[in-house]
This record gives structure tokens, sequence and C-alpha cells, in this order.
């Protein structure tokens, strides 16, 4: 039996640290073999995607998905510029937006 100092400690305050203790285990163990499942995939998740994905909806559309990505400020925490966001699409999707751009851009400083 554990000495118990009885104005320092409950009668329970053992069970409680075990119950404690085991929780935090549990999450070091669960953390451990997720990191060990990340190794397993290594060279798979560092790879490009086999597919090659194509815009297939209106320029326009791309346009405003861009517009709701900035309002949301989903990109670097909410630093990425608008142009940025613009080039970036235009490069993942391989399409020229061209002057919507640049049409879209005035509409927004006006």
């Amino acid at each position: 039996m554990i000495e118990t100092d009885s104005v320092f400690s409950t009668s329970h305050d053992f069970k409680v640290a075990r119950i404690l203790a085991n929780d935090l285990i549990q999450l070091y163990l669960e953390d451990q073999l997720i990191m060990i499942e990340n190794k397993d995939l290594g060279d798979k998740s560092q790879r490009k995607p086999n597919v090659k994905l194509m815009w297939t909806g209106s320029k326009v559309a791309l346009i405003e998905l861009m517009y709701a990505l900035h309002t949301e400020g989903v990109f670097n925490n909410g630093a990425a510029d608008l142009k940025d966001i613009a080039e970036y699409f235009e490069h993942i999707f391989d399409i020229d937006l061209g002057q919507l751009i640049k049409l879209f851009f005035k509409k927004q400083f006006l």
C-alpha cells in the first residue's frame, strides 16, 4: 500500500493518478503508431499524383472560387495576395485567365 499523508492526499488520489497516467500512455502510443504508419508510406506521400486535373468549368467560375477562397483567408493564414492565388491556379490547372483576371481586379479596387 502506498504511504498516504492524510493532510496532503485523499484515499482515491492514487487511483485517479493511475487513470490519468494510462490516458497519457494511450495518447503517446497512438501518436507513435501514427508516426510508424507515416514512415511506412515513405516515398508515397512525397510523390506527385499521377492524374493531371483539368479545369472544365468556366473561367468566371474559377475566378469566383479564387475570390471566395481569398475572402475566407484560407491561403497562408490570409496573407496570400489575390494575384498570387490567381497565378497559382493558372499554373495548377494550366489555364490562361488572361483579361478576365484584370477585369476582376479592376472591379475589386473600384
